[in-house]
């Protein structure tokens, strides 16, 4: 589990630190946590970003919503907490989907509802299936799949760091996963919410400025589901 916290307040970010990592070090094998305190550019190095505390608030050239709309693009899949001594800025987070809102001035009684929350949002979306390939067995976390595409009779899974290929029908695959992000837009073709920027009714831009069409029969199912996923 990779945490990163973006405050220029370092002995505030130091506090979030130690109770992130007193909550989640019990709970699983790895948990790095890294402090960003004044080069707010090196976000831009991480490869992986689970869990991001980002003050809203930055007395520097880049300010919080700036940096949550970059992990917004880059991480779609990051869970963004956002920290802020003033507790009107939550308006101006809204332009971002970010998952909870900290108010410093009530950091104890916050602290202890948002990581509970996270850890339940992390139990319900971290599911995995396994998949054999040539003989090789594949871990594939659900919320890590960019897409599914059927090409012929094959169907190439495309996640974060690789692209696989089984012998499926998108149906049989469908069949085994039970994650509601995974929506089927064209006969061939389903792609994960948390990896679009833009979605419509006939069409949707992925994070890398890919666009799909959607099917018309698929269209208001698209549209439903955007809507739930918006409202989680």
């Amino acid at each position: 589990m990779n945490v990163v916290i973006v405050d220029d307040d370092l002995e505030f970010a130091k506090l979030i630190e130690k109770d992130v990592s007193q909550f989640f070090s019990r709970l699983y094998d790895f948990v790095s946590i890294d402090i960003i305190n004044d080069d707010f550019k090196r976000i831009e190095d991480y490869s992986s970003i689970d869990l991001v505390f980002l003050d809203i608030d930055l007395k520097k050239e880049y300010n919080g919503i700036n940096i949550g709309q970059f992990i917004q693009d880059y991480f779609p899949k990051a869970i963004i907490v956002f920290v802020s001594i003033h507790e009107e800025l939550v308006f101006s987070a809204l332009s971002i989907r970010f998952f909870q809102f900290i108010r410093k001035a009530q950091y104890q009684t916050d602290i202890v509802k948002v990581l509970k929350q996270v850890k339940k949002y992390m139990d319900e979306n971290i599911k995995k299936i396994l998949i054999k390939v040539d003989g090789r067995t594949h871990v594939i976390k659900f919320s890590e799949i960019i897409y599914l595409m059927v090409i012929g009779h094959d169907l190439i899974i495309k996640t974060i760091d690789d692209e696989l290929t089984i012998h499926s029908s998108l149906m049989k695959f469908m069949n085994q996963v039970d994650y509601k992000e995974l929506v089927q837009i064209e006969r061939n073709l389903v792609i994960n919410l948390n990896y679009a920027k833009e979605v419509m009714r006939i069409k949707v831009v992925m994070y890398d400025d890919v666009e799909h069409n959607v099917g018309r029969k698929y269209q208001s199912n698209l549209i439903e589901k955007y809507e739930e996923f918006l409202l989680k």
